[in-house]
């Protein structure tokens, strides 16, 4: 009986790709649609809300949750008045929303710490929404540590013990930048930080933005890193392991085997 070819169909090692590896890679396409259009969202909300006529913002005092206050009053010695509230908050609930949809659709590649540090992330900017500082404190307090510690702590461990393979690339990258802005949480919880409060969690944000951001833009169509490819997860020693990795050449029949 002649040996069954490797290359033909079949779920065996050698197979071709098939309609699980397509499923995959759409995922991880709109999983990177997604991460770029909640920076998008984020990033347009708190423009048009600064730009607007009568909004009190300075930079390097306020607090991006200031934005979102539904009236004009003074804390902590800053003065807060914001007119478009309503849209800020709109767009962290859609900003979070959004995250928490990449988180789902990109597991598979960056495994269930990240995964669901993005998706901690995205539930604490909608808390944080709905939620505003001046009449539920404590609640958004708690959204704000979701959606800028949790995140911070999933992008330095998914640098630190990679869950799969694709995240062995750019994991410095991703780790400086999830370091920093543990620094600079740590940093803004001084009775007298060194840095101004409003300016240390842009900062923040600004690292945390860029690391979703570098690992959505590797994911596009003709990107650095190319089209991700099958199973991503890691071997019991440590080794990666993907579909590709994993492909055999198949044997010559023996007739091309003389040759």
């Amino acid at each position: 009986m002649a040996p069954r070819s490797r290359t033909g169909g079949g779920r065996g090692r050698g197979a071709a790709p098939g309609a699980s590896s397509v499923q995959a890679d759409l995922r991880a396409r709109l999983g990177a649609v997604a991460v770029l259009a909640a920076v998008g969202t984020f990033v347009t909300a708190f423009a048009l809300s600064v730009g607007t006529t009568g909004t009190a913002y300075v930079w390097h005092l306020n607090m991006l949750s200031d934005l979102g206050d539904r009236s004009c009053h003074v804390r902590d010695a800053r003065w807060i008045c914001s007119p478009a509230h309503v849209l800020f908050n709109t767009g962290l609930v859609l900003t979070g929303g959004l995250l928490a949809l990449a988180g789902g659709l990109l597991l598979r590649l960056w495994g269930w710490v990240l995964a669901l540090g993005v998706v901690v992330m995205g539930v604490g900017l909608v808390v944080a929404g709905l939620f505003t500082a001046t009449e539920y404190v404590v609640t958004h307090m708690v959204g704000v540590v979701l959606a800028l510690v949790a995140p911070g702590l999933a992008l330095l461990w998914s640098a630190v013990r990679p869950e799969t393979a694709w995240l062995d690339s750019s994991r410095v990258v991703r780790g400086l930048l999830a370091g920093v802005a543990l620094v600079l949480a740590a940093e803004s919880r001084l009775p007298d930080p060194v840095i101004p409060r409003g300016a240390g969690e842009l900062a923040m944000v600004l690292c945390l933005v860029a690391a979703l951001v570098v690992e959505a833009v590797r994911l596009r169509p003709g990107g650095r890193e190319g089209r991700p490819q099958g199973p991503t997860s890691r071997s019991a020693d440590g080794t990666a392991a993907t579909a590709s990795a994993s492909r055999t050449t198949a044997p010559r029949s023996g007739a091309s085997a003389r040759r």
